[in-house]
């Protein structure tokens, strides 16, 4: 099927890709579209064409996707596309027999522990709930993690900026690399990897939905024979 392929059962006879017949005009299509068989989770899409014909000559096909909002955050959308785009493949090289299950290109670390997650999730496994909060975190209750919030001097925020405008990187990138040298010599560690996580949530539940669905990534800060401005920059580079 398509992705995410976790909540999709072997014996999943759901149809995830819908033709509808060729319509006159773009109106038409449109009323197709919205008629197609109800959604089943976690993926459905819909393609509409119309025109082509000596009184409606321009033509055009819509494309209605439709996926569980879990599904829909961060990098999942890449593999998505690729997906769809190999299964219109399919239709076009046969239009007369339906989309063949074919295996899907191999995934990154990333997709497969968000993969790993969503499949332990559907499972009744929620142990990844656990230290996830409405309230922000100011003590090391679970596991050796804190949470703070600081507000900073203006002199200082003035001084990230300056920084940002004379290495012509973002201010976001001096706060990063400012941390990142201070928690390697702290450490005394020449490399320091930080696991970036954006929530990428923004309707109700988000609180207790956030560490399931997180889109974490990890980054390495290299500190090694390098100056600020150089971890910096080299910063900005892997984040480009």
């Amino acid at each position: 099927n398509a992705w995410p392929r976790v909540s999709v059962d072997i014996e999943d006879k759901a149809e995830r890709l819908i033709v509808v017949e060729h319509s006159k005009t773009l109106e038409e299509a449109k009323a197709k579209m919205y008629k197609a068989p109800r959604f089943k989770p976690p993926f459905q899409v819909v393609l509409a064409s119309y025109g082509g014909s000596e009184y409606h000559p321009e033509e055009g096909v819509l494309v209605y996707i439709v996926l569980t909002h879990m599904f829909s955050d961060g990098f999942a959308i890449v593999p998505l596309m690729t997906d769809l785009a190999s299964m219109v493949a399919c239709v076009e090289a046969s239009p007369s027999s339906s989309v063949p299950q074919h295996a899907l290109p191999g995934l990154t670390t990333s997709c497969q522990v968000l993969e790993q997650r969503i499949m332990r999730t559907i499972n009744g496994d929620f142990s990844f709930a656990q230290g996830v909060t409405p309230q922000p975190l100011d003590t090391s209750k679970w596991g050796e993690g804190m949470h703070a919030i600081a507000i900073m001097p203006r002199e200082l925020v003035e001084a990230v900026r300056r920084a940002a405008r004379v290495l012509a990187v973002a201010p976001d990138l001096v706060m990063l690399g400012a941390l990142g040298v201070a928690l390697a010599k702290l450490n005394q560690k020449a490399k320091l990897t930080i696991q970036m996580v954006v929530p990428q949530r923004d309707g109700p539940g988000e609180s207790d939905m956030v560490g399931l669905f997180a889109d974490q990534r990890l980054l390495d800060v290299l500190t090694e024979d390098l100056s600020y401005a150089g971890v910096v920059l080299a910063l900005h580079h892997v984040v480009k």
